[in-house]
């Protein structure tokens, strides 16, 4: 794998390139993940305690 030798940033290279919330992640890979044998969704728990 080669990096360009301009490269200075990813987040140069878009127009919104704000970070995501762990909730945010969480629900995406929640509706991206395949079904359980029983037909339902895969649960992903945050490592975050409650404040």
């Amino acid at each position: 794998m080669e990096t360009p030798s301009t490269l200075w940033a990813i987040g140069s290279w878009y127009i919104e390139f704000t970070q995501n919330t762990d909730e945010q992640v969480i629900e995406l890979l929640q509706r991206a993940a395949p079904p359980t044998a029983e037909g339902t969704v895969c649960r992903i728990r945050s490592r975050r305690t409650a404040a």
